[in-house]
């Protein structure tokens, strides 16, 4: 038994990345969408969006690693860092500005 129907209504040049996830890119910005609605909305230039949309994408297991690195083009040992970073420590943590 299906449990939740799936509707197709996104915005034209919309990529579908998993069963349940798809994703819509353009110069500015990067929206990733669940069967129904957009789920995150980053500017393709933001890194600390970048860092958050990936730690979550792969934290609650929507989109596989190399997926999210491909999507988002940061490289998988970056995605996987951020993973653990929020599981373990929490966003504050990722999104802690770093010492220079």
């Amino acid at each position: 038994m299906k449990l939740q129907n799936h509707l197709d209504i996104f915005p034209g040049n919309t990529t579908q990345i998993s069963p349940d996830i798809a994703y819509f890119e353009d110069e500015k910005k990067i929206i990733f969408f669940n069967a129904t609605m957009p789920i995150f909305f980053l500017d393709k230039n933001d890194s600390k969006a970048k860092r958050i949309a990936a730690a979550m994408l792969s934290s609650l297991s929507l989109l596989k690693i190399n997926v999210i690195s491909k999507v988002l083009k940061i490289h998988r040992n970056t995605v996987s860092r951020n993973k653990k970073i929020i599981e373990e420590k929490g966003l504050s943590e990722l999104v802690k500005e770093k010492p220079k």
